[in-house]
């Protein structure tokens, strides 16, 4: 029996709540003169020109030249416009953050505790080295050359 009552509550309260917006609803004209939208569904514009391509056989073409493009950009992007410093500088930063409350994995392990200083450089290492340079400027091959031979995983970029 109470489940029943519980069910018609619930039922009453989920048909008011549907009611309360409507109930606060007027009609306030509008302004203007309106007009119908005329312009296609990008999606169904999308779709026929993908059709209209497929049909006839440039899709694969079309496809096979988005590849090579992106593979250009990949091997090699836009440079930025930086010009190469006169007088080098050395930028030091800590990416440590405090824990400021207990953190909990859903499980109920203690990840961290509040108040706990962590640094991911100290938990999660690099595996390899990376170095961003621009091969454009014959200036920077020499040093890259001398810091090379140090290290034993190395990718350049």
């Amino acid at each position: 029996m109470m489940q029943a009552s519980k069910r018609l509550f619930l039922l009453i309260l989920g048909f008011f709540c549907l009611l309360e917006p409507v109930s606060h609803a007027k009609n306030i004209g509008h302004y203007g003169q309106t007009f119908p939208v005329k312009e296609e569904d990008i999606r169904k514009v999308i779709m026929n020109k993908l059709y209209a391509l497929q049909q006839s056989g440039d899709l694969e073409h079309v496809q096979r030249d988005l590849e090579q493009k992106a593979a250009r950009q990949a091997m090699r992007p836009t440079p930025l416009a930086l010009s190469t410093t006169r007088k080098p500088k050395t930028f030091r930063i800590s990416p440590a953050v405090t824990v400021s409350h207990d953190v909990w994995t859903p499980d109920g392990h203690l990840i961290a505790k509040a108040g706990t200083r962590i640094n991911p450089f100290e938990r999660v290492h690099f595996l390899k080295t990376l170095i961003f340079f621009n091969a454009d400027d014959a200036g920077r091959l020499p040093g890259l050359k001398n810091i090379t031979p140090t290290l034993s995983t190395l990718n350049l970029f």
